[in-house]
């Protein structure tokens, strides 16, 4: 279809595409920018028919539903507003339509159930049937009750056909293109020769064009330029019955470029396919290789068949039988074409589209249709090398269901593809960082060692006279598993440690020792062992007043009622323990390993212990004070140090656990009974 400067087509598979002028967005593609080469309206949509005029356009798409845009300045779109539209915007949305025309400034159409409705300026009543409302911006019904077969708006006047084929005309009435036989403006539609019937027409700028059912042409209104046909330059207030004895089946009015100044040009098809162009040819518009103006219908082009045409502003297009499109006339250059030239139709969009996939697959590659779901998988990433994500960088309208997927989807846009997996480096952890550890009087299970590690450190032995204390120091983040053992553990920090294990002196007569004759050279018979304090409040030689002080009111010296016994008593009668060189007993004060073995000993054999050969415990040396009694425990099985570093720990306080296993071992399994008979020591 064309329009002033600009033209319309329907593919054959319903697609719509426009080019031209496009000031008013009468092309519909968004935008007011003109377009020399055709571009596709609304991708995937279908049109049935479609129609254009001076600076707005209309259609219908294979729905049923009537789509407008361009200008609307008098409310041509019908869309309730005078807003210009620069894409089809739908009118009346439920309703269904058959044909529709677009005339300088209104529209008209026929609905699916044969109404006639009509919309824009009420200039020369041609669009509505009065003219006290000059202006309607939707849709208004003409004449209710009736119904349309077809129907052709012009420049300020209308055409139509009704269902019983007879021809109504009203509006602009000037050059007698109305065809009634007077110049005067119609406001309601008014029949046309009543008793005739008509299959088609075609209403131009101010001459009009029919063909009756019996396909003869007739031709009516202006005729400066010949573009009746008849032969003569007369205008015509009726119709005119042009080459009697010839049939047409399409026929186009064209467009003045200077509204009533100039004529225009007219063009048709015979029912043989044959073309034939009369009228103005000022620009070539007829096609007959001349810029001569013809007063009669002139054969364009013998022996071509045709099968549409249209005729616009001294410009004319068409299409043969074999569906290629033709132009010829006045083009967008102002260069003018004297003969049908053959111009190349809009190629339909292609509908399927490749895929490429760098650094992986996908399960569609080829022909992809569009719409169709992609899926994409990464390849396995070479050795060291992770997945990271899915990018495209020329591909448009390309949206990853989840780009940092391995596989991921996405909706195929109208292009082609090229996707990519990108692979990086995975990171490596650190090497770890190894640190020092030095241990003062003292070894470390390693000297050096990754953060987090256990390091295991063992204190000397101690120098003659004095014992472990414990272990100190001053790096940050270590934490003694047990700073009070010899041997203990700590997690490695994350720096150098230095670590010290303390010693001290052993005062004399502390924890248990105290002054003992000098040795025998060799041992004397071991006397009979001191026998436990009797029940019934046995009562000790040494009276509670020359007890320790800090002991003379204490449970354990029996002064709580008379059939207490007196253990501190008994334990100082016989030679067990002779309390600190202070004058203090500390009866509530803790005992050593190596106290107690000295305990046992006194009990069992009395006296001093005779001098024996070193022990195998890495913390216990000869000269030690409590040698010789942790020696003779050893020796009968009384005690065993601990076997997993070979220490005896003789500083470290016993607990309640060895001091039973102790005594146990001591007494032997044979006694346990006699042991349980007597009266045990408590508390100790």
């Amino acid at each position: 279809m064309a329009g002033w400067e600009h033209y319309l087509c329907i593919l054959s598979d319903g697609s719509l595409w426009a080019w031209g002028w496009n000031d008013g967005g009468q092309l519909g593609d968004g935008t007011t920018a003109f377009r020399g080469a055709p571009v596709h309206i609304q991708p995937g949509t279908t049109w049935s028919s479609v129609c254009t005029n001076d600076h707005h356009s209309a259609g219908i798409k294979s729905d049923g539903s009537l789509w407008t845009w361009g200008w609307n300045w008098e409310g041509q779109l019908g869309d309730g507003t005078t807003t210009n539209r620069y894409a089809p915007t739908q009118i009346q949305p439920g309703t269904t339509w058959s044909s529709v025309s677009t005339g300088t400034m209104h529209t008209v159409a026929i609905r699916t159930d044969g109404t006639l409705w009509v919309w824009g300026i009420d200039a020369h009543a041609h669009n509505l049937e009065n003219i006290t409302t000059p202006m309607r911006t939707t849709p208004t019904q003409i004449q209710p009750g009736t119904t349309w077969l077809s129907v052709s708006a012009g420049s300020g006047y209308t055409l139509a056909i009704r269902d019983n084929n007879s021809l109504w005309v009203w509006g602009w009435n000037d050059g007698g293109q109305l065809g009634d036989g007077t110049t005067i403006n119609r406001f309601t539609p008014v029949q046309i020769q009543p008793g005739t019937t008509w299959s088609s027409v075609s209403a131009g700028s101010i001459h009009s064009l029919g063909i009756r059912t019996d396909g003869s042409l007739w031709t009516w209104g202006r005729n400066a330029r010949g573009q009746l046909g008849d032969g003569t330059t007369i205008n015509r207030h009726t119709p005119t019955h042009i080459q009697p004895g010839t049939t047409w089946s399409k026929i186009s009015a064209g467009w003045s470029m200077w509204g009533n100044t100039l004529s225009s040009h007219s063009l048709g098809i015979r029912t043989d396919g044959s073309l034939w162009a009369w009228g103005d040819n000022w620009r070539g518009q007829l096609g007959d290789g001349s810029q001569i103006d013809r007063h009669t219908p002139t054969h364009i082009q013998l022996g071509t068949t045709w099968s549409s045409v249209a005729a616009t502003q001294q410009r004319s297009v068409g299409v043969r039988e074999d569906g290629t499109l033709w132009g010829w006339g006045r083009n967008l250059a102002l260069i003018n074409v004297t003969t049908p030239t053959q111009r190349n139709w809009p190629s339909p969009p292609p509908s399927t589209f490749n895929v490429n996939v760098v650094n992986g697959t996908a399960n569609q590659t080829t022909n992809v249709a569009i719409g169709t779901t992609v899926v994409i998988t990464a390849n396995t990433p070479p050795s060291g090398q992770r997945f990271a994500n899915w990018t495209t960088t020329t591909s448009a309208g390309v949206v990853f269901a989840n780009a940092n997927n391995a596989s991921t989807t996405f909706t195929m846009p109208a292009n082609a593809v090229t996707v990519t997996a990108n692979f990086e480096n995975i990171p490596q952890p650190p090497l770890p960082t190894e640190f020092t550890v030095t241990a003062v009087n003292g070894t470390s299970s390693a000297s050096t060692t990754v953060a987090g590690a256990t390091v295991t450190i063992t204190a000397n032995i101690p120098p003659s006279g004095q014992r472990f204390v414990n272990w100190t120091t001053t790096s940050a983040g270590v934490v003694f598993a047990n700073a009070n053992s010899a041997s203990t553990t700590f997690a490695m920090p994350n720096n150098a440690v230095t670590v010290t294990a303390n010693f001290e002196n052993v005062p004399p007569y502390e924890n248990g020792q105290e002054p003992q004759p000098t040795p025998s050279p060799s041992p004397s018979p071991s006397p009979t062992p001191t026998p436990p304090p009797p029940s019934n409040g046995w009562q000790s030689p040494v009276p509670v007043s020359q007890l320790f002080p800090d002991s003379q009111n204490h449970w354990a010296a029996g002064v709580r009622n008379p059939d207490d016994t007196n253990y501190i008593g008994w334990a100082m009668a016989n030679d067990i323990t002779s309390g600190f060189p202070n004058g203090t007993f500390r009866p509530n004060g803790n005992v050593t390993r190596a106290q107690f073995t000295a305990f046992l000993y006194r009990i069992a054999e009395g006296g001093t212990p005779p001098v024996r050969p070193e022990l195998e415990f890495g913390d216990m040396r000869q000269a030690d004070w409590h040698h010789g009694y942790v020696a003779w425990a050893y020796s009968e099985d009384i005690v065993a140090g601990f076997p997993s570093n070979n220490t005896f720990r003789p500083d470290n306080q016993i607990t309640r656990e060895q001091l039973v296993l102790t005594l146990f071992r001591y007494v032997g399994e044979s006694n346990v009974s006699t042991l349980i008979s007597q009266e045990p020591i408590n508390n100790i």
